[in-house]
C-alpha cells in the first residue's frame, strides 16, 4: 500500500508533485474529506474561546486554516444610585445619594447628573460629573419658587469599554432661608415696638450688596387676608405700610390706636447686582395689643367744707372709668 498527497489524483506512471512542479500538471485544490475534516476539527477545538472576535484567514503552505482572537469579557451594567434626594436651599439644590458599591464588587468610577425646569419641561443641563468618591452635589443658579427636575446615574468604565446605569430622577424646589423671627411688643397706648432675625444671608451688611425692598405694615382687622393683596390707607380695614426705610430703622409703630389689637408682617425682596437675579423672602407675621391708654384727669375739682367733713365735686372725663384714687 503506498500514500499519496490529497492534491494527486489517481495513481499513474509519473510521480505525483505539487501544482506548480516541474514535470506535474495542476490538480484540482477542492476540499476532500480529509481537508474538510481537518478544519472541523480545529473548528471545534478552538470554538472554546468565548466571546471570538471575527476569524481572519491563516494560510499554511497550501492548507487554509482559522485564526480567532478572544476579545475582553463584556462589562457589566453598574447598579443605580439609591437613596437620592434633593435639599431645597436659597437658589440652589443640594443632591445626595449613596455610593455605588456592588458593580462587580467595585465602586462605581464617577456619577453623572443634569437638571432642567420640570414645568414647562426645559433644557436639560450638560451633565456634571462628579468623582466616584463624591456623594453629595450642590446645584447652584437657580430659581426660587421653581420645580426643578434632576437626574442622576452612576458610570463604569475598563479600558476602552464603558457602561452607565439607568438614571434615577427626584424634583426640588429651591427657597430662600425663613424669617428667624419677628416679635412685636406693646410700647405705649400708641405704639408698638418691632424686632426681627434677618432670614440667612440678609444682614445689613449683607444687603448693602443689593438692592432691596422691605416693607412693615400693619392692620387691626380680624378679616383681612395674609397676603399683598389687601393694602390702603385705613388699618381698620386694610394693610397700611409703617415703615420701607432699612429693616434696622423699622424698631418702632407709632400713631396706633390704644387698647388695640394689631397685626404686623415684614417682607423683604432683594436683587442682586451681579446678575439682577431676584429674591423674595415672603411674608412673616405676629400681632400685639396696644396699652390701654390713661384716662383723663378730672376737671372742675371744688371742695365744700362741712362741720367736720370735706365734699370734694368735679367733672368725670371722658370714656369708661373703673374708679377714683
Amino acid at each position: 500500500m503506498s500514500w499519496r498527497p490529497p492534491w494527486c489524483g489517481a495513481p499513474s506512471a509519473s510521480p505525483c508533485s505539487p501544482a506548480g512542479s516541474v514535470g506535474a500538471e495542476p490538480r484540482s485544490r477542492g476540499p476532500t474529506p480529509a481537508r474538510v475534516s481537518l478544519v472541523a476539527a480545529l473548528a471545534s477545538l478552538l470554538g472554546g474561546l468565548s466571546p471570538l472576535a471575527a476569524p481572519p484567514a491563516l494560510v499554511l503552505g497550501s492548507l487554509s486554516l482559522l485564526a480567532f482572537t478572544a476579545t475582553p469579557e463584556a462589562l457589566a451594567q453598574p447598579a443605580q444610585p439609591q437613596g437620592f434626594t434633593l435639599t431645597p436651599g436659597n437658589r440652589n439644590l443640594v443632591a445626595t445619594w449613596n455610593a455605588v458599591t456592588n458593580w462587580g464588587g467595585q465602586n462605581a468610577d464617577g456619577y453623572s447628573l443634569r437638571w432642567r425646569v420640570k414645568e414647562p419641561a426645559g433644557s436639560w443641563s450638560s451633565p456634571v460629573q462628579p468623582s466616584t468618591s463624591q456623594t453629595t452635589y450642590t446645584i447652584t443658579g437657580l430659581v426660587n419658587g421653581t420645580e426643578y427636575e434632576v437626574e442622576l446615574w452612576s458610570r463604569a468604565s475598563v479600558g476602552s469599554n464603558r457602561k452607565q446605569s439607568a438614571a434615577v430622577t427626584a424634583t426640588g424646589t429651591p427657597k430662600p432661608p425663613d424669617w428667624t423671627n419677628l416679635v412685636v411688643t406693646a410700647a405705649s397706648s400708641t405704639s408698638l415696638t418691632t424686632r426681627f432675625g434677618y432670614p440667612e444671608g440678609t444682614t445689613t451688611n449683607d444687603l448693602s450688596n443689593n438692592a432691596y425692598s422691605f416693607t412693615l405694615a400693619i392692620t387691626s382687622s380680624t378679616t383681612v387676608a395674609n397676603d399683598a393683596s389687601s393694602s390702603g390707607s385705613d388699618p381698620s380695614v386694610a394693610w397700611v405700610s409703617k415703615c420701607t426705610s432699612n429693616p434696622d430703622s423699622c424698631t418702632s409703630v407709632t400713631g396706633l390706636d390704644s387698647n388695640t389689637l394689631y397685626r404686623v408682617r415684614v417682607h423683604l425682596l432683594t436683587i442682586n447686582f451681579a446678575d439682577s437675579s431676584q429674591t423674595d423672602y415672603g411674608y412673616v407675621y405676629a400681632q400685639a395689643r396696644t396699652n390701654l391708654a390713661p384716662p383723663a384727669a378730672p376737671t372742675n375739682l371744688t371742695v365744700k367744707a362741712g362741720d367736720v367733713e370735706l365734699y370734694p365735686r368735679w367733672t368725670a372725663p371722658s370714656g369708661t372709668l373703673t374708679g377714683y384714687d
